[in-house]
């Protein structure tokens, strides 16, 4: 069997001759007659890819498997390994948790990216006072690039008045 692995081609598959390969691809390895013709050639074909479009013609046809966001273990390991690998020091367990915390919810290349930025606006320095401020500021870029949300700032007030977010 031959695994063939195809990442981030959502154009691609507006071309209607891929789409074709894909089905009798997909036909061959459904089909048990057809899979003696071609002789236990086997191939399984992978797409990878941040955006969930699937042509109608491939709908049947395909398997979605959602990779699940780091959980806050594999968050904190990113963040020592990025750490380590740009020569971050001094942070306290209680800096990295913070960092963490405020990580979750982006991905792997999300992080890094976030990451990155928030380095080189603060000078080499991940210091959690700066940092969480800038790595929530490029969570919300995410989820406006993504239209599918929309982020609402939230001013917290205390007393029984503001219970509900209602102001009276």
């Amino acid at each position: 069997k031959r695994i063939v692995v195809l990442k981030d081609v959502h154009e691609e598959l507006r071309d209607s001759a891929v789409i074709a390969r894909l089905k009798a691809i997909a036909w061959r390895l459904s089909n048990p007659l057809e899979l003696d013709v071609l002789k236990g050639y086997a191939v399984q074909v992978v797409v990878v890819s941040s955006r969930k479009e699937i042509p109608l013609e491939l709908e049947k046809l395909v398997t979605v498997i959602d990779v699940l966001n780091p959980d806050a273990a594999e968050v904190m390991l990113m963040l020592q390994e990025y750490c380590d690998a740009c020569g971050v020091t001094g942070l306290s367990e209680d800096d990295r948790e913070s960092l963490a915390l405020s990580l979750r919810g982006l991905d792997g290349s999300e992080i890094v990216q976030t990451l990155n930025y928030v380095l080189a606006q603060t000078h080499g320095s991940l210091n959690p006072k700066e940092a969480v401020g800038l790595i929530l500021n490029e969570k919300k870029q995410v989820i406006q690039k993504s239209s599918l949300l929309e982020p609402v700032e939230v001013v917290y007030e205390e007393g029984r008045h503001a219970v509900g977010g209602l102001r009276n």
